[in-house]
């Protein structure tokens, strides 16, 4: 059943309940047209209803087998790209192409830097992943952001280095 959520984008609304994205559809540009973006994360539904029109597939890596990990890779896409079909939601920047590029099978570094060689300048990579500096201490749930280690560090270093 193909249902229209967009009543229910809170975050679309102004200040204070959004971050202004209806106020601002009007400017040139502001639907991404042009612009790729890479979700950096484990796995995605290439073949959900709002994901068809925009949708560039995977670049890097074979997909997890965990229905949180799709969902939530489908739902970060979703926000950022959703086609406005009628359908579900409406993406913040429905025109920009969307990719994913996976670290569910090897190092997430590689996955980043395989992102930097598909983008261009201003070109968007979404890194959704952040570690914990010590899993076998208290520090188990306090994540840190990626760029701390030095493999991710200088794997974003060589994207932003690309523009």
């Amino acid at each position: 059943m193909n249902i229209d959520l967009t009543n229910e984008q809170d975050y679309m609304q102004d200040y204070p309940f959004g971050f202004g994205c209806n106020s601002v559809k009007w400017f040139p540009g502001i639907t991404g047209k042009n612009i790729k973006i890479i979700d950096i994360e484990s796995s995605w539904n290439f073949f959900h209803e709002d994901l068809i029109q925009n949708n560039g597939g995977l670049i890097y890596g074979t997909m997890s087998n965990n229905q949180y990990a799709e969902d939530h890779g489908t739902a970060c896409l979703g926000l950022i790209g959703a086609d406005i079909n009628g359908i579900g939601i409406n993406g913040i920047i429905p025109d920009a192409i969307c990719f994913a590029s996976s670290h569910a099978s090897g190092p997430a570094s590689k996955a980043i830097v395989a992102a930097g060689d598909k983008l261009s300048k201003g070109d968007v990579i979404l890194l959704e992943m952040q570690m914990a500096p010590d899993t076998t201490s208290g520090m188990k749930y306090k994540l840190i952001p990626i760029e701390y280690y030095d493999d991710f560090f200088y794997a974003i270093k060589y994207c932003t280095d690309k523009g």
